[in-house]
């Protein structure tokens, strides 16, 4: 449970820190970065309601968003992303280990696990584009 927490924690503070690029014109990353929060924003707040088959779908989601904003990176926050996009992946195979009508009860603990690196990785990307991105005005 602490893991949705943090889970949780780390999409809020993502969606509220960062909204717009300074310079919207000049770089397709912010508005790439906005659709990856507005991925995040997307999610249950516990997503651990359904089965191990809608949760890994739910990741799966959150690593097209990463996909995409990767792809409209300059390479500046390739390890960042790389990270990211990592954690998403072990988490999703953590979770397809599981039976996909296999309900929360029997993979939770693994989730908190892999959660935590999808948290400590979404934290530190959000760190790096804060240096590019400003709140909207």
């Amino acid at each position: 449970m602490r893991s949705l927490v943090r889970l949780a924690l780390a999409a809020a503070v993502v969606a509220t820190g960062l909204t717009a690029c300074a310079e919207p014109e000049a770089s397709s990353l912010c508005p790439a970065y906005d659709e990856f929060v507005d991925t995040l924003a997307a999610l249950p707040t516990d997503l651990t309601a359904g089965t191990a088959e809608d949760a890994a779908d739910l990741v799966e989601s959150v690593r097209a968003a990463a996909d995409q904003l990767a792809a409209a990176d300059d390479g500046r926050h390739a390890a960042d992303l790389s990270a990211l996009t990592t954690a998403l992946d072990d988490l999703k195979r953590t979770l397809r280990s599981f039976d996909a009508d296999a309900d929360s009860s029997t993979w939770q603990d693994a989730f908190d696990d892999s959660a935590d690196e999808v948290v400590d990785a979404a934290v530190a990307l959000d760190d790096a584009l804060a240096q590019e991105c400003a709140d909207e005005a």
